[in-house]
């Protein structure tokens, strides 16, 4: 290579290095569907079962209003529109009250209605359901007479006279066979309205249709089958205890609370007013479901599609280490309420589904059952509405607040890098062979609280125009990797070029393709960012180790070339 004489070529870098910080938020896809062009389906609710016998009333049947029964001795059944067909109708006495007040083989044996008459026994009950609730009635009779005979079993039409036939309506026959204790069940689901008075009273009966013969009457009762009424009434959301009780509170009753971090455990305690009816034991499982808001969390639902809360679903159920999954609940003086309605005390819940275990809830009382929740990868900074409904999916008959709890806003991710030196030089060229610039520059890289890692940039300045060591005087570049500015090249000694090549050995750090070359094969550098290196998690002080490479041709004018070489890291969008 030919040197003039006049002069030297002397290389040298300055490393500008910079360090950026990236403000990250996840934008993901909502965690449940979206709701359907058409309401789902509405499944018939769950039913219960309340049975009235003479045990309810016990020694005071006899001085009750509501509570009534006789053994009537009756010339015909019904009675043909003539009030003189029924002979007597003479209130049962305590002793024969108790007879028939459960299915015990201690009967009850009426009067002998003599020649030409039978026995109609005449049956009142006061029952508690409201009209619009019950579905069916039905009424049990267990008894026989001496010889076979037909058994017949009647219910009046409330407010009917009793004398006019068409007021009783015949709900089905039997024949029991001679001194045989039969138990005979019919029931009416239609026009249930017909049968019940304001006052909640039934009146039934049976006739035993073969005269002159007294009946052996073991027990009787009438069993409503209804369905209770619910109202999603109050709730509160409070901070998670490893307890049956709760934390601090999140928010005021019935006020939407936010969590104050990333996967965050919180309680929901909630009410449900029992309506017309009582809820017995265990009377109705229930579960609790969750919905990505649209709009507000409303009582029609309207935009949202509800989801049963799981374990492993966004909102999710969180399993503390001490309390177990349907322990009963422990209060607490922060708990909701709903008026003056008196609260009784249900279970705390770690998974669906639940129910009122702990005891039954009279009609115009709330049951308080309390939910062990979690943020559990929830989109961040974003509202989820929370109702219970009933195991089959059958929503609630009323639904006066909707729980809202809103996740923590995202936590900004954060990226450093450092280069350990300012600057690096290639020295003064004697020749044309290809040279390596001293010392390399090692770059450290640390993110955190990303979703999709980070990644270490590089870029220079070359003569503002073109990458490449460039000199003012006399005016000239050194191109970067080459003449034709390709990406990577082979430096070749007598040949103008310039690049770097970069090598890691940390974990999760990959080099990008444009560098990770051996020998004298570079990557060319750019007057905007090229990433160098990257990772798809957060990392820890990975390493990335950048070698600077050049060659000169013997036209290559003297003069001291630079580069201005800016490393940058930001996390991956």
């Amino acid at each position: 290579m030919n040197i003039h004489n006049t002069g030297k070529i002397s290389i040298t870098f300055v490393l500008i290095v910079s360090l950026v910080f990236g403000i990250w938020f996840y934008v993901g896809w909502p965690q449940i569907w979206q709701k359907p062009a058409i309401p789902p389906e509405v499944q018939k609710a769950q039913a219960a079962t309340a049975t009235y016998d003479f045990s309810i009333c016990g020694t005071d049947c006899d001085t009750s209003a509501d509570w009534w029964a006789s053994q009537d001795d009756v010339d015909v059944f019904p009675f043909a529109g003539n009030t003189a067909n029924r002979n007597d109708h003479v209130e049962n006495t305590d002793a024969q009250y108790s007879a028939i007040a459960s299915s015990n083989d201690t009967r009850h044996l009426t009067d002998d209605p003599s020649a030409q008459d039978e026995i109609f026994y005449w049956l009142e009950m006061k029952i508690s359901e409201a009209t619009s609730t019950i579905s069916q009635l039905s009424f049990t009779f267990e008894g026989y007479e001496a010889n076979a005979s037909d058994f017949k079993i009647y219910v009046k039409k409330a407010g009917a006279a009793y004398e006019i036939d068409a007021s009783w309506v015949l709900l089905g026959t039997q024949n029991i066979a001679a001194g045989t204790e039969t138990t005979i069940t019919f029931a009416t689901s239609t026009n249930i309205s017909d049968y019940i008075e304001s006052t909640g009273k039934i009146t039934w009966g049976v006739y035993q249709v073969d005269s002159t013969d007294a009946v052996n009457v073991d027990y009787v009762k009438m069993d409503v089958t209804y369905t209770p009424t619910f109202e999603q009434s109050a709730y509160r959301l409070f901070n998670n205890l490893d307890s049956t009780d709760v934390g601090t509170a999140l928010a005021a009753q019935d006020t939407a609370a936010t969590l104050g971090s990333t996967g965050a455990a919180f309680r929901l305690r909630m009410l449900l007013h029992i309506g017309a009816n009582q809820l017995d034991v265990s009377g109705q499982t229930f579960k609790l479901q969750f919905a990505q808001q649209s709009g507000t969390c409303d009582t029609g639902f309207v935009d949202e599609t509800y989801a049963d809360v799981t374990a492993a679903t966004v909102i999710a159920y969180n399993d503390n280490a001490t309390p177990a999954d349907d322990a009963a609940l422990t209060a607490n003086a922060n708990d909701p309420t709903h008026g003056t309605d008196t609260i009784v005390n249900q279970t705390y819940e770690e998974l669906n589904n639940f129910t009122n275990s702990q005891a039954a809830i009279p009609s115009g009382q709330d049951g308080k059952w309390d939910f062990s929740l979690k943020d559990n990868g929830a989109t961040a900074n974003t509202a989820y509405c929370l109702r219970a409904v009933k195991s089959d999916d059958t929503v609630l008959n009323t639904y006066t607040v909707i729980p809202e709890i809103t996740t923590a806003a995202a936590a900004a991710a954060t990226v450093s890098c450092s280069t350990n030196i300012s600057s690096t030089s290639f020295g003064t060229w004697t020749d044309t062979s290809v040279k390596t610039s001293s010392p390399n520059a090692s770059t450290t890289m640390s993110c955190s609280g990303t979703t999709s890692g980070c990644a270490l940039y590089v870029k220079d300045a070359g003569n503002t125009a073109s990458s490449g060591l460039a000199t003012t005087s006399p005016a000239s570049l050194i191109p970067s990797p080459n003449a034709a500015a390709d990406a990577s090249t082979t430096l070749v000694a007598g040949t103008e070029g310039y690049g770097i090549q970069a090598t890691t050995t940390s974990a999760g750090l990959t080099i990008d393709s444009r560098y990770d070359q051996t020998g004298d094969i570079v990557g060319g550098l750019s007057l905007t960012d090229i990433i160098i290196a990257s990772s798809t998690a957060d990392i820890t002080d990975a390493e990335v180790i950048v070698t600077h490479m050049a060659a000169i041709s013997e036209a290559t004018p003297p003069g001291i070339y630079e580069d201005t070489i800016t490393y940058s890291c930001l996390v991956n969008d």
